[in-house]
């Protein structure tokens, strides 16, 4: 709430506020929503899974998955030094050259 009334005029900041509430709610129509429970993320839009996210029960060493998928499409560094690297369908949590967490998705589904 505070940033949407950063501003001096108070009719921008409760265009802001009715924005944001617009979004929300557009998502609630939608069927969209994230599940959260004790070691699994589920991204759910427009009633479909597109994500899941889940811890490994045990770390398994960043090159068992090079030597099976190559080098990633991409990769991403956290603040906190967690890399994720993503390949065609799937991606992996890495922290110390240890795989800490997978997250699968399908590429190009529309």
């Amino acid at each position: 709430m505070e940033i949407c009334y950063q501003a001096e005029d108070k009719n921008i900041g409760d265009a802001r506020v009715a924005f944001v509430l617009g979004h929300e709610m557009a998502h609630l129509g939608n069927d969209d929503f994230w599940h959260i429970g004790e070691s699994l993320r589920v991204l759910v839009l427009e009633g479909v899974v597109e994500l899941v996210e889940y811890p490994v029960s045990k770390p398994m060493p960043l090159s068992e998955i090079n030597s099976g998928y190559g080098k990633p499409c991409r990769m991403f560094v956290s603040p906190s030094g967690v890399k994720t690297l993503v390949y065609e369908d799937f991606a992996v949590d890495v922290r110390d050259d240890l795989i800490t967490g997978v997250i699968l998705f399908e590429k190009g589904r529309s």
